[in-house]
């Protein structure tokens, strides 16, 4: 598994959700596939993830996000939950077929390119190995989830926040870094400085018919 996760890093996972998002763009993906395109699509440095590679992440986000408020709302519903299989945000993404489409198009440029393997050779061994992989990546997206989680029970627990509180909350990575990224907790689309600043906001009432507005970011 270490080995896959040197071949399939950070850098390719970031690759994989931007190429998801260009096949949720396009029509018929599959009988429209641009291979150059797509190359073109490889991240080549943390500090290069464009936007579209973020957007798959911040839809995590906001899953994580509306989970965490069903279960300060009522613990019980996630026992019940695990009871009947219930699938987490990055088990669901790594479930889609075009998810994985996106990874094995990257698997396969990166054992091309790294492992300097002919086509066919590459595409062999990229279905030998792509169940493994989609491990690694789905590893790798908890592990950035796990961060978030964090960021929601501490903002939950300093500021006593009920379930309708923390629908108002999203968090979204502000800068990248080979090593990691660093996310901002925001509140109905504002970004946050300070306790101070998340009880200012949160005492300012929300309108009811505005809470699944296109503007607000956990619907967006």
């Amino acid at each position: 598994m270490k080995d896959l996760g040197r071949l399939f890093g950070p850098e390719e996972v970031f690759s994989a959700m931007t190429v998801y998002d260009e096949f949720k763009n396009t029509e018929n993906y599959k009988d429209n596939l641009n291979i150059g395109q797509l190359l073109s699509m490889r991240v080549k440095g943390m500090t290069e993830v464009p936007e579209s590679g973020m957007r798959t992440l911040h839809s995590l986000f906001d899953k994580t996000v509306e989970d965490f408020s069903v279960f300060v709302k009522d613990p019980s519903i996630f026992a019940d939950r695990v009871k009947t299989g219930f699938k987490n945000p990055v088990d669901n993404l790594s479930s889609e077929p075009m998810f994985r489409d996106a990874v094995r198009i990257i698997l396969l440029f990166t054992l091309m390119e790294d492992k300097k393997m002919i086509m066919e050779d590459a595409k062999q061994e990229r279905d030998r190995i792509i169940n493994r992989v989609m491990s690694v990546v789905s590893m790798q997206l908890e592990n950035i989830l796990g961060g978030v989680a964090k960021s929601l029970i501490s903002a939950k627990e300093n500021m006593d926040l009920t379930d309708l509180d923390v629908k108002r909350l999203s968090l979204r990575v502000i800068e990248v870094f080979e090593d990691g990224l660093e996310t901002q907790l925001m509140i109905d689309g504002i970004p946050i400085e300070n306790d101070s600043d998340i009880k200012e906001r949160l005492s300012k009432e929300v309108d009811s018919n505005n809470t699944t507005d296109r503007n607000n970011p956990m619907y967006g």
